[in-house]
C-alpha cells in the first residue's frame, strides 16, 4: 500500500515512496497551471479595478510560495525513503545538478522495511 498522496504535506519528517512522489508531483503541476491562469485573470482582466487584481496577485504569490515548501517537504520525505537526509534535497537548488538529483527521485528504489527515517510506506 502507498502512502496517501495528501499525508504529510508540509512535514519535513518521514518517507513518501515513489507511487506517492509521483501524483504529488502530478498534483503540484495541475495546481501550477491553475495558480498561472488565476494570475493571468488577475492582471489582465482586472487591470481596471486594482485592488482585487492586487488581492488576487498576492494569493497567487502565496500559494505558489506554499508550491514550493510542499515540494521540497516531499522530496526531502523521497530521499529518507531510501536512506539518507533530508538535507540532500538542498542539492535540486543547484543549477544542472538540481535537475538530475529531481530526475533520480522518481527512479531510485526505496529501502526495504524500516530504516531510521521511519518505517516503509509500500
Amino acid at each position: 500500500m502507498s502512502k496517501p498522496v495528501f499525508d504529510d504535506l508540509f512535514k519535513f519528517t518521514g518517507r513518501r515512496n515513489r507511487k506517492s512522489y509521483f501524483l504529488l508531483a502530478l498534483f503540484q503541476i495541475a495546481a501550477m497551471i491553475v495558480l498561472s491562469f488565476v494570475m493571468v485573470f488577475g492582471i489582465a482582466v482586472l487591470d481596471g479595478f486594482a485592488p482585487l487584481g492586487y488581492l488576487i496577485l498576492l494569493a497567487v504569490v502565496a500559494g505558489f510560495i506554499a508550491l514550493m515548501v510542499n515540494g521540497w517537504a516531499a522530496a526531502s520525505q523521497r530521499i529518507r525513503d531510501f536512506g539518507h537526509s533530508g538535507v540532500w534535497s538542498l542539492l535540486i537548488l543547484i543549477p544542472y545538478v538540481g535537475w538530475v538529483v529531481a530526475l533520480a527521485l522518481y527512479f531510485i528504489p526505496s529501502t526495504e522495511g524500516e530504516n531510521k527515517y521511519g518505517p516503509s510506506c509500500i
